[in-house]
């Protein structure tokens, strides 16, 4: 069994101080962004990453220029046991003022992002599920690379994108959350842009996704979206059997203890 120590938070930020002061309403919670620090033992992440390591050549570019191992639970038992390690959720429960539970679409749930030195890393883009953590699985000696965030609203962030032959709008009006290894970032990446940032040498990103265990319909994970990553036989039956019988039944008693 993993055990996990209460982590310090190092930094965060509200989303109204990133995006400007905007009152979102689609948003779980207040929360950003927090960088985490010393809730993962050291000797666990090599773990994870020497696992990775012998699995890298299963991994594949598709959606947004990125190189995944996708379903990365079915492949690395460590990470199962993280998705479904209550101290570690109500650590970041806590931390993400909403209370969080594991991605319900298996595929979707965790996967693992290797960066290449010098590759142009990930779009920008925002998230499906509601909140990930990213955990950085390799040091990189000598060298800073993070999550780069854009200081507005999402939709005002695609706009500039759609408007910009480059991109550099958006890249030059954005904050930078570093990538340290023993730290770990809960970012509420459905409702930023956000994207990732070049590395002078090749790292590996344990990303894994979460939703409000009250709102789990606040979730951007439509079939068309997650089609673009995998294929519909690894997802449907599962998106489905959630739309009707989870997220179906939780918003029809918001609405109702709404009106009451």
């Amino acid at each position: 069994m993993i055990r996990l120590r209460r982590p310090v938070v190092q930094a965060t930020m509200t989303l109204q101080q990133i995006t400007g002061g905007h009152i979102d309403a689609l948003a779980i919670s207040p929360l950003g962004f927090a960088v985490l620090r010393g809730m993962y033992d050291a000797d666990l992440l090599r773990r994870i990453s020497a696992a990775a390591d012998e699995l890298e050549l299963s991994a594949s570019k598709r959606f947004l220029n990125l190189r995944m191992l996708r379903g990365a639970r079915r492949q690395i038992p460590e990470i199962g046991e993280l998705i479904e390690s209550r101290q570690r959720l109500d650590h970041l429960s806590q931390v993400a003022e909403a209370m969080l539970e594991p991605y319900p679409i298996d595929v979707a749930a965790s996967h693992v992002n290797y960066y290449r030195a010098g590759e142009a890393t990930i779009d920008f883009h925002s998230d499906g599920a509601a909140m990930v953590e990213l955990i950085p699985l390799n040091a990189v000696s000598g060298a800073t690379v993070g999550t780069l965030v854009y200081r507005g609203t999402r939709d005002e962030g695609y706009s500039r994108l759609l408007t910009s032959d480059t991109g550099a709008e958006v890249a030059h009006s954005t904050l930078r959350i570093p990538h340290r290894f023993g730290d770990s970032i809960l970012l509420q990446g459905r409702r930023l842009l956000h994207a990732g940032e070049q590395s002078t040498q090749d790292r590996k990103l344990l990303v894994i996704a979460m939703r409000s265990s009250e709102e789990p319909w606040k979730d951007d994970n439509t079939i068309a979206r997650l089609g673009m990553d995998y294929d519909p036989e690894d997802f449907l039956d599962q998106w489905v059997g959630d739309e009707l019988g989870r997220k179906l039944a939780a918003l029809k008693h918001a609405r109702g203890r709404d009106k009451a």
